[in-house]
């Protein structure tokens, strides 16, 4: 026992503590050089889906956007604030609160797990865009839509 009533660690347990934290310092680095290249991947993504002229929404089980890309902010009259506070989105393209699900393709996709397409027309600031909609449902490993 050593002073302060601790148990001194004797050399080979010594040795095998300090292996492990070597092991888990490589660990701890492996996993930060792999966030980097996420984060890396991550932003190539987002600088292609903001660049193109095509819009992409991401909502949720209750249809509720969480993102949208920079052609549905411009083109559709949304606000640069989060998709996820925009009602007219919601209401327009996914038929607000309460309606039937299956009025849209993202409902219809989240029902079935199908791809479904569809064409909508939405009016913004007085004059008739049209939405060609294709809404894909996103799975995790097991299958089950996330």
């Amino acid at each position: 026992m050593t002073g302060h009533g601790e148990k001194s660690i004797r050399a080979g347990e010594r040795t095998v503590l300090e292996s492990r934290v070597a092991e888990l310092e490589r660990w701890v680095q492996l996993q930060d050089r792999q966030i980097l290249h996420l984060e890396r991947e991550r932003q190539k993504f987002a600088a292609l889906v903001n660049h193109t002229d095509v819009g992409f929404i991401v909502v949720d089980r209750d249809l509720r956007p969480r993102w949208a890309n920079a052609y549905m902010i411009d083109h559709f009259g949304l606000s640069s604030d989060r998709a996820s506070d925009n009602v007219m989105l919601r209401h327009t393209l996914f038929g607000g609160e309460g309606n039937d699900r299956t009025s849209c393709p993202a409902g219809r996709a989240l029902a079935t797990g199908a791809v479904e397409h569809d064409e909508i027309r939405i009016t913004v600031a007085g004059s008739e865009r049209v939405a060609y909609t294709t809404a894909i449902p996103l799975c995790d490993r097991e299958g089950d839509i996330d």
